[in-house]
């Protein structure tokens, strides 16, 4: 019944990751950008979440959350790929060394981008530039 009408089946995850009540993301080589979504989000990611080979970015903005660049921390091509997903989407699992645990000026740049759209002002229109 479910394939004649064009419905897929839903898969459902285990266990959610720690970072998936932050608003997070992946930069250049795989590193992970953790950034708050409100005051005490931003509290937990500072305090529990920013160790110290790790970057802190915050825009000097209203609103703007306070982010972690993880620099050993992150995502890796999976080998193992699940067969539910189709073969022109990637497969990452989360890994806690890097092959290239270096921080450049690339991928600070994307990460700043990140913290920069996260925050009130990307939505007003205020973030050009």
């Amino acid at each position: 019944k479910q394939k004649a009408s064009g419905k897929l089946n839903r898969l459902k995850r285990s266990k959610r990751m720690w970072f998936e009540q932050h608003r997070w993301g992946m930069v250049e080589g795989g590193h992970l950008i953790v950034g708050g979504k409100d005051a005490k989000g931003n509290d937990a990611v500072v305090k529990k979440h920013l160790s110290g080979d790790d970057m802190y970015l915050h825009a000097d903005l209203h609103g703007a959350p306070s982010c972690s660049l993880r620099a050993s921390q992150g995502f890796a091509l999976e080998e193992r790929r699940p067969a539910h997903l189709p073969s022109d989407i990637p497969a990452y699992r989360l890994v806690d060394k890097l092959e290239s645990p270096t921080l450049d000026e690339k991928k600070l740049q994307q990460a700043a981008v990140l913290a920069l759209s996260w925050s009130r002002a990307w939505n007003g229109g205020g973030a050009h530039g």
